[in-house]
């Protein structure tokens, strides 16, 4: 794990030099772009789970290439699999991880420098969290969320056809990216404070009085998307005892919302748009992971779609906490929290081991 710590360690010292110097050095961020995807690219297949089930689809959409593997992997999946295949016949697994690693991580990380606030701050966030998640271990909605990053700087310049576009892109790596052409409802000039201060607490007891969505899903016809749904049902009973939905970053994530939601003037929100869209995703994904918490699975999964965006929220703790720059070592210890809860305590991934080259 110390390998681990040293990168949090590094981005830390790089966000807290950003607060109070605006050091901002491109090549600083492709470093660091270039060390995560080698860290991603390069991890031994032992240190998390589905590495293992990942090698075994690359060999059998390859051998098979039966089109029926479309209903559980998306085009784009066969595609990169496809051509690293047809040009390497050996280490092919660790070229394919390479290329989600790189081309997910670079695309994030050239984003969230013109979309934060701090981008070392929000890319701290992000290596607490969400790498683990998504390049170490769900690669293909990586990919598609990192598109999706791509989107956001066409979404706030009004440029909709270039967001729709991207939005379709995602979804050919991960079909639940389809979920994004939601934001398109969102009201870009608003931001009422009492109606999503609402739907949060509407949020935190639907936690505790679940909806049972499975009994609804079965009322409708048997087909493969239901016959999923209850597969998931099935596994989250068994698996009830160890998830938590209400844990420590949803409790984070919740007290985030609100704090912005009333320390932030009405007059900021109407200025700045990043802001509103970020802290209405966030709201939504407290909702998501609530309402479908009767299938915790599924929830988690459809939550993180928005709820990675949570990462510029609560990079804009470091402006409107009441201390002024020493704001930053209040989200940093947030940061911290994730770190500890994601990589050092969690379930996601083992202590780091690379590859083994044959």
């Amino acid at each position: 794990m110390l390998l681990y710590i040293g990168f949090f360690v590094f981005i830390m010292i790089m966000a807290i030099d950003y607060e109070f110097n605006k050091t901002h050095n491109i090549y600083m961020l492709c470093f660091i772009a270039l060390a995560l995807a080698l860290l991603a690219g390069l991890r031994n297949p032992e240190i998390e789970k589905d590495y293992g089930q990942y090698l075994f689809s690359f060999d059998m959409i390859y051998a098979d290439k039966n089109p029926l593997y479309l209903a559980i992997y998306e085009p784009g999946f066969f595609l990169i699999v496809y051509s690293v295949r047809s040009i390497f016949q050996f280490n092919y697994g660790m070229v394919i991880m390479l290329v989600y690693a790189f081309s997910s991580i670079f695309l994030k990380l050239f984003s969230i420098r013109s979309l934060a606030v701090n981008p070392y701050l929000v890319m701290l966030f992000y290596f607490s969290h969400f790498f683990f998640l998504h390049e170490m271990t769900q690669v293909r909605i990586g990919l598609a969320t990192a598109i999706f990053f791509v989107s956001l700087t066409y979404y706030f310049k009004g440029n909709i056809k270039a967001y729709i576009g991207l939005i379709i892109l995602a979804t050919l790596f991960h079909y639940t990216a389809i979920l994004y052409l939601g934001l398109l409802f969102f009201q870009k000039q608003s931001f009422n404070r009492y109606l999503y201060t609402g739907i949060i607490l509407i949020s935190i007891v639907l936690v505790f009085f679940k909806v049972p969505l499975i009994g609804y899903v079965s009322n409708f016809s048997s087909n493969e998307f239901t016959a999923k749904i209850e597969n998931h049902a099935i596994a989250s009973e068994y698996a009830s005892e160890k998830i938590n939905v209400l844990n420590v970053v949803t409790i984070c994530n919740i007290l985030c919302c609100l704090y912005l939601i009333f320390a932030v003037l009405p007059a900021e929100f109407l200025r700045d748009k990043k802001l509103t869209l970020f802290l209405k995703c966030n709201v939504l994904s407290i909702f998501l992971l609530s309402f479908l918490s009767g299938i915790p699975t599924i929830a988690f999964r459809v939550s993180d779609l928005f709820g990675i965006l949570s990462m510029f929220s609560f990079a804009y703790l470091a402006r409107y906490l009441p201390f002024g720059k020493y704001n930053i070592f209040i989200t940093i210890i947030i940061a911290g929290t994730f770190f500890y809860f994601f990589a050092l305590n969690g379930t996601l991934v083992k202590p780091y081991k690379m590859v083994d080259f044959k």
